[in-house]
């Protein structure tokens, strides 16, 4: 072997050593629980090492960190793209999309989660929903519940939701609909079909203040969704962390409340 060839060799073996210690470094400091520190060293493992096969992993647990322990979805949201858009044949791409679903979390999903919602008119007395999460995994979850018209229960509900491919997913039946779409901001529209029917939907704004009687909400979006040709539509309003909070009917020069929340449980 020359000795250019030993250089270079020597270099490429001194570059893979580096990426190792970055990596492991980043990985030891997230086992102690030194969240920012490891947030910081996965995101400057993946800018510095660009060819290395672990960036995306290393740009998504950079970005969980952020999300779930930090709570600073700004500084996720980049890296998130960045996994998802660069890196589409890495298994750690759709782990991205989701994970942007989840930044904000305008639709959690956790384990024994439960929602009450009321008709606005009464408070409950005419109409009152509740709803459990029974089952769920990192990208979906099954929600039941029932109606009820005072203390009489009227009809069963049930429906699924999956969290994938930029979207969440409500299956109800033979329906399989994006009621929400990333990215989460003002003018970004998408057209789906329910019961048949094409509908257009339409996030009218990332930044409502919704006042119920579960609380006030802050930074919430606003999604209409509109059957064609129909001149009337749906409103719904979606809290970080919570989810729906507020559903309303509009159309030209008018929007009605319809219900809203009036409990939710959200276990540690």
């Amino acid at each position: 072997m020359t000795r250019a060839c030993g250089v270079l060799v020597a270099a490429a073996l001194g570059a893979g050593c580096g990426a190792d210690v970055a990596f492991d470094r980043a990985s030891a400091r997230e086992r102690k629980g030194v969240y920012a520190e490891a947030a910081e060293r996965f995101a400057a493992f993946a800018d510095r090492y660009r060819s290395d096969p672990r960036v995306p992993e290393a740009l998504v647990r950079s970005a969980r960190l952020y999300t779930y322990r930090l709570q600073r979805c700004p500084q996720a949201q980049p890296l998130l793209e960045r996994a998802a858009r660069e890196h589409e044949s890495s298994p750690w791409a759709e782990e991205a999309r989701r994970a942007l679903l989840d930044c904000p979390e305008y639709f959690p999903m956790r384990p024994r989660s439960s929602w009450v919602f009321v008709d606005s008119q009464t408070g409950g007395k005419n109409m009152r929903l509740e709803v459990l999460v029974t089952t769920s995994t990192a990208s979906s979850a099954e929600l039941k519940g029932a109606f009820f018209a005072g203390t009489k229960r009227f009809q069963e509900f049930r429906r699924r939701y999956v969290k994938e491919g930029w979207a969440v997913w409500e299956e109800d039946g033979a329906d399989r609909v994006p009621i929400l779409r990333y990215p989460y901001r003002e003018g970004n529209a998408w057209k789906a079909r329910r019961g048949g029917r094409p509908v257009e939907f339409r996030i009218e704004s990332s930044k409502e203040t919704v006042r119920v009687k579960a609380g006030v909400f802050h930074g919430c979006l606003k999604v209409r969704e509109a059957q064609l040709g129909v001149p009337a539509w749906k409103y719904d309003y979606y809290a970080p962390g919570v989810g729906r909070v507020k559903t309303t009917i509009g159309g030209r020069g008018f929007e009605n409340p319809n219900t809203e929340l009036r409990d939710a449980r959200a276990p540690s």
